[in-house]
């Protein structure tokens, strides 16, 4: 049995496995639910508790553990944009964590937080970031965390959820993963910095951040002495790729689908209202966030529906002759045959199915 853990965090689920040859062992799999939200501070706040967050990692990791024994290391990737607030030596949460799918910012106070950052957001702070403002980005979330606050007088570190995730396992703070880093909104990936003025809107320009790193280093070891990394995106790790190979061509696009979903390509002319995100191993991948996915694609029949703009920017790729074929991955409640289908016929390219628990693919690549 491999001593390699992969441990993935996502939106739904906590999912682990074991790594071996740059590949999933299947019969190692195992997924238990990620906690649900606390109750609404504020209109539109999705946050997790710190507790129950560390109550569900160690149910998740006790069980691989007892299955299978204690791993040599642990290779870690979870959902992105999530970010709470420690003291400056501690890896205790003075707030809740916030996640990807807070909308404080747009459903309280009739949004004026989201109008303010929007307002003062110019094309020159956005383009340092290589994305467009998103609802559950930390830069405008993080006043609404700093609210919860008791005590004022405390020295206070910004750390993300996937960042949280290690730092529990190895008991120290951690280095942020420059695709961890990126997803706050606050970070210029092109030159690896902070952003002083991004830094200052979210209202944590005298807050501790995390060193940033580029390549998946150990970050510690449990008390168990197994040697932990640090944490990447899921997304990024998606297209990273295992059994069937990194997306890797400009030739290719790729829909990644689960709880959200993803259109990405390394051809820097997928239009649509795309991002630039960090890809594991230098470089960028242009990416249209937030499509329908997760339940909306679990009951009824699988369409375009409230995506049409991004999918219309992939099929001008194809039919312009840009694009030779599409990856598919992410759990799909077995609809990935379905929608292969559908995608076939509508963009008029082959399809290749590649993976079903894509982040952990990923990490088993990493950890080759």
């Amino acid at each position: 049995m491999s001593e390699v853990l992969g441990l993935d965090v996502g939106s739904t689920f906590i999912k682990t496995a074991r790594l071996a040859s740059g590949r999933i062992q299947r019969e190692t799999f195992q997924r238990s639910p990620m906690p649900s939200f606390v109750a609404p501070v504020f209109l539109g706040s999705c946050w997790v508790a710190p507790d129950a967050l560390f109550a569900a990692l160690n149910m998740a990791i006790e069980a691989d553990v007892a299955a299978h024994g204690v791993p040599k290391e642990i290779y870690v990737s979870g959902q992105m944009h999530g970010a709470t607030l420690c003291e400056v030596d501690s890896v205790e949460p003075l707030v809740p964590i916030s996640t990807w799918q807070d909308r404080s910012a747009r459903d309280f106070d009739a949004g004026k937080r989201w109008q303010d950052v929007n307002s003062a957001l110019t094309p020159e702070l956005l383009a340092k970031t290589g994305n467009e403002l998103d609802f559950g980005h930390p830069l405008v979330v993080m006043p609404f965390l700093m609210s919860q606050l008791t005590d004022g007088s405390k020295k206070l570190r910004f750390t993300s959820l996937i960042s949280l995730v290690a730092e529990y396992l190895v008991n120290q703070p951690v280095s942020s993963h420059l695709s961890d880093a990126a997803a706050s909104g606050m970070y210029d990936p092109f030159t690896q910095t902070w952003v002083p003025e991004l830094l200052d809107l979210a209202g944590v320009g005298d807050v501790n951040l995390p060193e940033t790193t580029e390549q998946v280093i150990a970050v510690g070891r449990t008390k168990n002495d197994t040697r932990v990394f640090v944490g990447v995106g899921d997304h990024q790790a998606s297209l990273f790729g295992g059994e069937s190979g990194e997306v890797d061509s400009a030739r290719e696009i790729c829909i990644n689908v689960g709880t959200g979903a993803q259109i990405s390509s390394l051809n820097p002319k997928l239009g649509g209202n795309h991002r630039l995100r960090p890809k594991l191993g230098g470089g960028f991948f242009a990416t249209i966030p937030d499509l329908p996915a997760g339940r909306e694609l679990s009951s009824g029949a699988v369409t375009f529906s409230g995506a049409a703009e991004a999918y219309m920017a992939a099929a001008e790729l194809i039919h312009e002759g840009e694009i030779e074929s599409v990856a598919l991955t992410g759990s799909i409640f077995g609809k990935a045959p379905e929608f292969a289908r559908v995608i076939e016929e509508a963009f008029g390219a082959p399809v290749r199915i590649t993976e079903d628990e894509p982040a952990l693919s990923g990490l088993a690549r990493l950890a080759n």
